[in-house]
């Protein structure tokens, strides 16, 4: 497909055929956006022998028509609550995560609203984090693997009658081993 496209329904109509409705393709230059979706019924007669990127646009062309985008986060959270209990963990909301990369140890780097860079260990407990008021935006893992680097989005705020920008956080990674994954 030429645009990702956000699913924002899924429904089994029989064994062989799966109903998808996603978001339109444009929904930063389209003000109905939020409001329609595609809807698309895929049919293959054994969808354990679909291989990635088996569906193709033409099959999921289809004109924008009216679409509840029903809301989910209760349900969400109280899925992820139970699962985090049956863990031993205490599940919380979490701001937008912008990025996630994986280790070979199993380990998992992010960064997110609020914290530039993060590590969780493969029993979910976190291993450390380097909090910031904006927070992270892309992470870049040495070749070696034993730092990461944060990219960091500094936005314009108004302070009085001036415009203020924060000023860039230097990476860490040569200075605090917090950031040595």
């Amino acid at each position: 497909m030429q645009h990702p496209r956000e699913v924002l329904s899924v429904e089994w109509r029989s064994e062989t055929a799966l109903r998808l409705v996603l978001a339109p393709c444009d929904d930063w230059e389209n003000p109905h956006a939020h409001e329609q979706g595609h809807t698309a019924v895929v049919t293959r007669a054994d969808w354990g022998a679909v291989e990635q990127r088996a569906i193709g646009a033409e099959e999921l062309a289809a004109p924008a028509e009216p679409a509840v985008q029903p809301d989910h986060s209760a349900e969400t959270r109280r899925l992820l609550a139970d699962l985090a209990a049956a863990a031993g963990q205490q599940w919380s909301v979490r701001r937008r995560v912008w990025a996630v990369e994986g280790m070979e140890d199993g380990r998992v780097l992010a960064a997110l609203d609020g914290v530039l860079a993060e590590s969780w260990l493969p029993s979910g407990d976190r291993q450390w984090a380097v909090e910031d008021e904006e927070g992270g935006r892309q992470l870049v893992l040495a070749s070696d693997g034993t730092s990461v680097w944060a990219n960091a989005e500094r936005r314009s705020r108004r302070k009085g009658r001036h415009w203020e920008t924060s000023a860039p956080r230097q990476s860490p990674s040569t200075q605090d081993r917090s950031w040595r994954p």
